[in-house]
């Protein structure tokens, strides 16, 4: 087994790599730990990578964007920096214990809906910071949802990856892009930011926010199925397919408002995340004191006497590692 030879280098001059994280195609995440034994993630952009300007771009859109937002619910950038003997840039993250929602949906399936809802509440609570502070992020999906796990046995969903976000100020106006290319994951996002991403709201991301829910709910994506190729015309002219029929254990107004924030006219989804986290509070269990994770069970599935679909988590090839991740 190769070993990094980029571990026991001290980044910054602060921050001592540890072990590997996990590696993407631009970068690399790593445990780093600073002199008096705190411990944090460090994302670094990989030596053996040719660095491009939108890589850099991204990189400092990223660190922004996130020491911006202060919230629970936002995983927290605390640093960031050039590496003098590298001469490359890295951000610093607090160190999370957990697995994003995409494992979790690979190793669960479907959620159950009251565990769903809670934890859609807090992306809400996250995503609505983000809004207040003229951060639009335009990747919302389950690989960017973090579920931290608390010693506790808590599940604090912390929203990750700033690295293709739409901020308010004038100097964030470049795009990492000169043409109108998509930017984002096709899966998941809206039909107005597949034909601009440069002209998109807050309520872009209350879409693809509604799309991770609905597949969450059900273990698939609203237009499963469809080809690459046709999905931006499917998105554009038909509705999701209706998540009861997929998950008759679904409470209804939970479904209802799940097709709310995929509404394909802008005007006719939530105004706000506060609005979208105000309509799935009434589906949380409050007598739940356990806040952890649980799966739709045997027993709900054959109550509404149907199988659930199986579990078809669509992800797109080379999706770039984060620090969040474990």
């Amino acid at each position: 087994m190769l070993v990094d030879p980029a571990l026991g280098r001290w980044i910054g001059a602060r921050y001592r790599l540890v072990r590997v994280l996990g590696r993407g195609g631009m970068g690399a995440v790593y445990e780093a730990a600073t002199l008096d034994g705190a411990s944090f993630a460090l994302k670094i952009v990989r030596p053996d990578v040719p660095l491009r300007p939108d890589g850099l771009r991204r990189f400092a859109r990223e660190s922004r964007a996130a020491q911006q937002i202060d919230n629970r619910h936002v995983a927290r950038v605390v640093d960031a920096g050039t590496d003098e003997g590298l001469g490359l840039p890295f951000l610093v993250m607090e160190r999370l214990e957990g697995r994003d929602l995409r494992e979790a949906l690979r190793d669960l399936g479907p959620l159950d809906p009251s565990c769903a809802a809670r934890l859609f509440v807090q992306a809400c609570q996250g995503l609505a910071a983000a809004h207040a502070c003229g951060v639009v992020h335009r990747d919302i999906k389950p690989a960017n949802l973090f579920l931290e796990e608390r010693a506790t046995g808590e599940i604090v969903l912390k929203l990750c990856d700033f690295g293709v976000a739409k901020h308010a100020l004038p100097e964030d106006s470049g795009d990492l892009t000169k043409s109108n290319g998509i930017l984002g994951s096709p899966m998941y996002m809206s039909p107005e930011q597949s034909r601009n991403p440069r002209t998109v709201d807050h309520r872009s991301d209350i879409f693809s926010l509604g799309v991770t829910l609905y597949e969450t709910l059900t273990g698939q994506l609203p237009w499963q199925g469809v080809s690459a190729l046709d999905l931006v015309v499917a998105v554009y002219t038909t509705d999701a397919r209706p998540l009861a029929s997929l998950a008759p254990w679904v409470p209804p107004g939970l479904a209802t408002a799940v097709h709310k924030a995929l509404a394909r006219n802008l005007e006719d989804r939530f105004a706000s995340a506060d609005g979208f986290a105000s309509a799935l509070r009434p589906f949380v269990d409050a007598s739940d004191s356990s806040h952890g994770l649980s799966g739709v069970t045997t027993e709900q599935r054959s109550e509404n006497q149907v199988s659930a679909s199986p579990l078809a988590v669509t992800t797109e090839p080379g999706t770039e590692w984060t620090a969040e991740r474990r």
